[in-house]
C-alpha cells in the first residue's frame, strides 16, 4: 500500500505532464513547415525529433504537415489506446483540395488492416514490454501493405504503400507504445489541389471501425475480442468517426 502512495504523484505528474503539452499546441497547425533533411517514411518520428505542430482535441492525434520541393508529409501520433483501436480498425483518411473547391478531391486511406490481423496488432500491443516492440513493429509493417487512393481515376483504388504515383506510407510504434503514422504525397499528384497562393485545404478524418475501409463492416470479431478485453474500451469512441480540417501553405 505504502508503494501505491508514493508512485501515485508521480504517475500523476507524467499524465499532467503530458496533458500539459497537449495544451500548448494549437488544435490545427497555424505554421508550414519545410522539411530540410530528406525524409525516409519508415512509421518512426525521430528524424521530426519526436515533436509535433499541432494537438487536435477532436481526435487526440498529434501531427505535422511539412513539405519539401517534391512532396507533403503528414506526421500522427496517437497516444490513447482507444485511438489506436480505432484506427487500427478503420484507418485515416487524409483528404486534399483546392481551398476554392474548384476542382475534385484527392484522398489516401491507410493503414488497411483486415479481419484477425488487427487483433494480431492489438492483443500484444497492450501487454509488450520495449523489448517486444520490435516484434510488433515487424507485424505491422508485415499487415499494412496498401493504401486506398481515391480521386485519381485509377481502376483499382488499392495500391501498394509504395507505388508508382510515388506515394508512400508506413506505420509503428514507439518505446512508449505510441503509434506512429508518416505519410508522403508528391505535389506533382496533388498539384490540381495546390492553388495559385501555393496552399491547399486539408482533412484528417479518423474513419472508426465501421469507416470506409474494405471488409470494416464485415469482419470485426477479432477486434470486437480485443475491445471485450481492454478494461474501460468504449464501443462509441472507436466507431464514431472524427475529423479534423485546415489549410496548409506550401513552405519554400
Amino acid at each position: 500500500m505504502n508503494f501505491v502512495i508514493k508512485q501515485t504523484p508521480l504517475i500523476l505528474f507524467i499524465i499532467l505532464g503530458m496533458k500539459g503539452m497537449a495544451q500548448k499546441l494549437p488544435n490545427v497547425q497555424k505554421e508550414s513547415m519545410f522539411a530540410m533533411q530528406t525524409v525516409k517514411v519508415d512509421g518512426d518520428a525521430n528524424e521530426w525529433s519526436n515533436t509535433f505542430k499541432a494537438y487536435n482535441a477532436n481526435t487526440s492525434l498529434f501531427y505535422t504537415l511539412a513539405n519539401d520541393k517534391k512532396n507533403v508529409y503528414l506526421v500522427i501520433k496517437a497516444e490513447n489506446y482507444n485511438i489506436i483501436e480505432k484506427i487500427v480498425g478503420g484507418g485515416i483518411t487524409f483528404t486534399v483540395k483546392n481551398v476554392k473547391g474548384e476542382t475534385k478531391t484527392f484522398s489516401i486511406t491507410y493503414p488497411i488492416i483486415e479481419g484477425k490481423a488487427r487483433s494480431s496488432v492489438l492483443l500484444p500491443l497492450r501487454d509488450t514490454t520495449v523489448k517486444s516492440l520490435a516484434l510488433l513493429n515487424q507485424d505491422i509493417k508485415a499487415i499494412t501493405k496498401e493504401i486506398s487512393l481515391t480521386g485519381l481515376n485509377l481502376k483499382d483504388s488499392l495500391l501498394s504503400i509504395y507505388n508508382e504515383y510515388g506515394s508512400a506510407a508506413a506505420s509503428g510504434f514507439n518505446n512508449k507504445r505510441s503509434y506512429i503514422y508518416e505519410l508522403s504525397l508528391p505535389l506533382e499528384v496533388i498539384k490540381d489541389s495546390i492553388s495559385d497562393k501555393r496552399d491547399f485545404a486539408y482533412k484528417v478524418e479518423l474513419n472508426g471501425i465501421n469507416g470506409k475501409v474494405k471488409g470494416s463492416a464485415l469482419q470485426l470479431g477479432a477486434l470486437m475480442s480485443a475491445m471485450a478485453d481492454q478494461a474501460g474500451s468504449s464501443m462509441l469512441e472507436v466507431t464514431t468517426p472524427t475529423n479534423f480540417s485546415g489549410n496548409y501553405i506550401l513552405s519554400e
